[in-house]
């Protein structure tokens, strides 16, 4: 039940908190995250805020890059655009940032900071699409353009599916 989930997210940050300064505790403390997301939203976002507020995004940046794609997932979960937007860019900018300071980011950070990019690709093809629209002379590239940009989406969507199930697989 729901209390078991609160009762391991609290004994989870309990020990990253106790323990600073085993080899383990941030990471420890870091899957308390996912016990607070079967609690409730709310309870996750916090977590999550607490975690960036304690740790930061040099600590672990493959930690800190998926705290916030978290919350922008649970943002986008609730209807809240202007959130997950905000949590996007945050995204974007962190990551810059630790590449420019030669941080080392593995897999999963470059996954969300490519989960945040796709939202930038996506509105500068359809700014070059509304652009082509009132340009007779464009059609024939239009239509060619318009078929790369579905076929994009298509391949993301679909990637994305792939990842799910697999996910779902290994759980």
């Amino acid at each position: 039940g729901l209390g078991r989930y609160k009762t391991a997210a609290e004994g989870l940050e309990t020990y990253g908190t106790s323990y600073p300064d085993r080899e383990d505790a941030e990471r420890v403390y870091f899957r308390a995250g996912e016990q607070w997301e079967a609690v409730s939203d709310r309870d996750a976002l916090a977590f999550y805020d607490r975690y960036l507020k304690k740790y930061g995004t040099e600590t672990n940046p493959n930690n800190a890059l998926t705290a916030m794609a978290r919350r922008a997932e649970l943002y986008n979960d609730q209807g809240n655009p202007r959130a997950y937007s905000r949590e996007l860019d945050r995204i974007s900018e962190t990551f810059d940032d630790l590449v420019a300071k030669g941080k080392p980011i593995g897999h999963a950070g470059h996954k969300y900071a490519a989960m945040a990019a796709y939202r930038d690709l996506e509105k500068d093809f359809q700014e070059v699409l509304n652009e082509l629209v009132d340009d007779p002379n464009m059609e024939k590239f239009r239509k060619e353009y318009e078929k790369m940009h579905r076929a994009w989406k298509t391949s993301y969507e679909s990637e994305k599916r792939l990842v799910r199930r697999c996910k779902e697989l290994n759980d």
